[in-house]
């Protein structure tokens, strides 16, 4: 393509010189520190003409790496912002990096595969190499420069989606790039940051690379408002707290069961996005029930008596989580058969068998009423989201069913 400008980045003064040397090209001097998202910025921001073509990872390019049938797959693609094609490495593998995007409950999923085609193109959310766009909606959505490696290109394929933007691959265009195709998604740190923009805990990639992240790392608070679920990294703290409880009060030898919506979200698989607190039922007596509370003080929990409820409830917190101790009045153990009553009932909740209600289904039942296996009360529905494009309003779950997590 002559006459077509060539920016490239380089370090030092003889890849400068180097690289000036050939016809068309404009050398954009950084340094080895100079971040890859920075660097991009700088080039792009010496782009004059409507086409840009954004050369990530590439190395090479023969007649195979057809830009005009970019150019015109971009201009009659409907809703095409950006264009990419095949990749093939210098090892020889050959792929078509073309990922839909999945953004809820905390979790972001790139999977491999396309949901709808024209032109002889795959419609993505992202794709994994080169690709061509235009100046004007580089200009609209500028890369993100607090964002290192591949994130920075995943992060603007986001903000792009969100703004109504397809991108696509076409198969029969070639570019040839550079390294693995792991390389792009394995290392952890580059993520890290993308993580706390988009306040995701889970970042699930291609190839089974899957990144995990603290509520600290995700810049996420559990002090959540009631219209969006409580982040997976708040809940695997509430049930640590919960596992925790119960065994300084079983080890001081108090009966203990877990109680009220813990027993409900017990029955529907475990604790539920939408909980943030929890609930036990504790029987004894009150200094050895004193005796726990020093010991969970000592733990780090704060610990005092409501003046709200009716029976005496401690109230433990922790991490703006909250944990309920109330009285366990009536011992049920009566109406197990006989030979099993020295058995206590134990349900999976919070990742472990915690001593219950002799039957969970019942005390659930009894305690929801109608409609106990729903998630709102009959006739009601979930507050009202004040962020609709949030990936973790509640509003975007289903009001009845086992809510399933990106895996």
């Amino acid at each position: 393509y002559d006459g077509v400008k060539i920016l490239v980045a380089v370090i030092g003064s003889s890849s400068v010189r180097v690289a000036e040397g050939y016809v068309g090209v404009k050398a954009v001097r950084v340094t080895a520190s100079t971040p890859t998202s920075v660097r991009w910025s700088r080039m792009l921001r010496l782009v004059g003409t409507k086409y840009v073509l954004v050369c990530y990872t590439a190395v090479a390019f023969s007649p195979y790496t057809d830009v005009e049938r970019l150019i015109r797959a971009l201009r009659l693609l409907p809703h095409a912002a950006f264009v990419s094609g095949a990749t093939r490495n210098e090892t020889g593998h050959w792929a078509v990096e073309c990922f839909q995007a999945r953004l809820e409950l905390y979790a972001l999923m790139l999977r491999e595969g396309y949901t709808a085609s024209a032109l002889e193109c795959m419609y993505c959310d992202a794709v994994g190499g080169p690709f061509l766009t235009t100046l004007a909606q580089m200009a609209a959505t500028p890369l993100d420069e607090r964002l290192t490696g591949s994130a920075v290109f995943v992060d603007w394929f986001l903000r792009v989606r969100a703004n109504g933007g397809l991108g696509a691959a076409c198969p029969d265009v070639l570019f040839f790039t550079a390294g693995g195709r792991k390389a792009l998604w394995a290392n952890r740190r580059s993520w890290t940051p993308l993580a706390a923009k988009w306040g995701v805990t889970d970042i699930l990639l291609p190839l089974r690379h899957y990144h995990h992240f603290t509520c600290q790392e995700a810049k996420l608070s559990c002090a959540v408002p009631q219209d969006l679920a409580a982040p997976p990294c708040c809940l695997a703290f509430l049930g640590r707290s919960l596992r925790d409880v119960v065994t300084v009060l079983e080890a001081t030898g108090l009966t203990v069961q877990v109680a009220e919506s813990t027993v409900v979200g017990g029955v529907k698989g475990g604790l539920q996005p939408w909980q943030t607190d929890a609930h036990l039922a504790v029987m004894g007596s009150q200094g050895e029930l004193r005796l726990c509370l020093d010991i969970l003080r000592r733990g780090g929990f704060s610990a005092d008596l409501s003046e709200e409820e009716e029976d005496p409830t401690y109230v433990l917190a922790s991490q703006d989580l909250t944990l309920f101790l109330h009285p366990l009045t009536l011992d049920l153990q009566g109406d197990l058969p006989t030979s099993q009553r020295a058995t206590p009932t134990r349900m999976h909740v919070a990742g472990a068998w915690l001593p219950a209600p002799p039957n969970p289904g019942l005390y659930a039942r009894g305690l929801a009423g109608p409609g106990s296996l729903q998630h709102r009360p009959p006739g009601e529905a979930w507050p009202k989201c004040s962020d609709p494009a949030h990936h973790s309003c509640l509003d975007h779950l289903p009001l009845d069913g086992t809510w399933t997590k990106l895996r």
